[in-house]
């Protein structure tokens, strides 16, 4: 039995909210092959059919010219701090705070104007120089954040795209779904923005 037949067979074991759960969240890691195979479980059980639009939707990535203009209009928008029209951008937010045992690393990523993503680094730095090195790993969490704050100095530009076409590509299926409107983009951006962190907690 080949490989294709084997995981036909595994996706009938499934049940229909693990099915539901890989269409809405899990359908952009899957092969065409078994893209495939998940829609056609999906209309086997007479699920909601929209689950296929958004298959379809979130698989439809952007490259080229197409995602060139989207990059722009996304910086055309208006920054959700300030609500001003001045050029938006990716910032990487460094931010070390540390009490004897207790340790929070965050990296987190905002799409905001220069002047409100230069506060945002300058609050969290300022956190991480007075309060980052009260513990054992806050100690060594403050020292590798402040070699990554010279870096990103450096990689500025780098950072600013990789932000930007990431939130391209986790946005593909609702921008596909939804259009490029501004309101659109304003609603994904204050979304992303509120998501923004990820925390290494020791």
């Amino acid at each position: 039995m080949n490989t294709l037949e084997n995981l036909k067979n595994k996706y009938k074991t499934l049940s229909d909210s693990s099915i539901i759960l890989l269409a809405e969240k899990e359908s952009k890691k899957l092969k065409p092959e078994v893209l495939d195979i998940l829609k056609n479980e999906i209309i086997k059980r007479d699920l909601d059919l929209n689950l296929i639009s958004w298959i379809d939707a979130e698989n439809n990535t952007f490259s080229g010219l197409e995602k060139k203009q989207l990059e722009e209009k996304i910086r055309r928008s208006i920054c959700c701090n300030c609500n001003e029209r001045s050029g938006l951008k990716g910032h990487e937010i460094l931010q070390v705070y540390s009490f004897i045992f207790f340790s929070n690393k965050t990296k987190s990523h905002l799409i905001l104007c220069n002047k409100c993503g230069v506060d945002e680094k300058f609050s969290a730095f300022i956190i991480t120089i007075f309060f980052g090195w009260w513990s054992v790993y806050g100690f060594f969490f403050t020292l590798s954040t402040l070699y990554e704050y010279i870096l990103n100095i450096f990689f500025k530009e780098k950072i600013d795209r990789r932000i930007i076409h990431n939130f391209i590509e986790k946005n593909t299926g609702k921008i596909r779904l939804y259009g490029d409107s501004e309101d659109t983009f304003n609603n994904l951006l204050i979304s992303f923005n509120e998501k923004r962190t990820h925390t290494d907690f020791v």
